[in-house]
């Protein structure tokens, strides 16, 4: 089972700490670095739509980055001029403050998503791994290590409830949250707000504030911490709260 420990967050003012279930011997490790990988696969996919739907609309509804370095790019591929206003957000609990039951509905929302066409009919029937990638296939295959979405569904529901840890000689249960240092944890995050901010962004199309949308053109999110450069809104929210 995972033990669980802490380590200071000596940036804080005053000091935090940030517990952490050791999970690198666990019984569920296996497991979560499968996740992983399909996870992984499934980012990559919401990633191409995204990029789809930018060239169309012109709306970025992919805020994920996967490091600094990715925010960077961004910039230099992006046409940004000048910088108005910068605004940063973050989570003070993020993992721990996950609720299971909305976790569950969300993933298997994603991963529905991914298993279809535009229209809503099925298009791929199996997610498949290997050593360096994974892809989805549209007939039956021979592959080995392949995926269903009912199994990838299963396997993400099993995972989530039998989260323990140890602590002193006590096993908990965690029944909100998801545990930092299991394998696929940031994706569980990053996906769970994501299916958020792309509904939100799809439900502003919808009514009829496109050029809203576009605000949030140059938002980023890395996990837990959200920088939004020249958006109209925050400026829109101060003024309201201002009065």
């Amino acid at each position: 089972m995972p033990y669980l420990y802490w380590i200071p967050k000596l940036h804080k003012k005053p000091y935090k700490e940030r517990y952490i279930a050791g999970s690198s011997k666990c019984t569920t490790k296996s497991l979560s670095v499968i996740l992983t990988q399909i996870l992984t696969v499934v980012k990559d996919g919401l990633q191409t739509y995204s990029d789809k739907v930018y060239s169309t609309s012109g709306i970025n509804q992919m805020w994920i980055l996967s490091s600094s370095k990715e925010l960077l790019d961004h910039f230099v591929s992006n046409t940004l001029s000048s910088v108005k206003s910068i605004k940063s957000f973050d989570f003070s609990t993020l993992y721990t403050t996950i609720p299971h039951a909305k976790l569950k509905e969300r993933l298997k929302q994603i991963i529905h998503f991914s298993f279809l066409y535009k229209n809503g009919k099925t298009r791929y029937k199996y997610l498949v791994l290997n050593r360096d990638s994974g892809y989805f296939v549209k007939h039956l295959t021979d592959c080995k290590q392949k995926y269903t979405e009912d199994t990838i569904n299963k396997m993400l529901v099993f995972l989530i409830d039998n989260i323990f840890v140890v602590f002193g000689n006590i096993i908990f249960q965690q029944t909100i949250g998801i545990p930092v240092g299991t394998n696929c944890a940031p994706l569980l995050a990053d996906l769970f707000l994501y299916s958020y901010e792309s509904e939100f962004l799809q439900n502003l199309v919808k009514s009829g504030k496109k050029t809203v949308d576009k605000s949030f053109n140059y938002t980023y999110r890395y996990i837990d911490d959200v920088l939004s450069l020249n958006n109209q809104i925050w400026r829109i929210c101060e003024y309201h709260l201002s009065k």
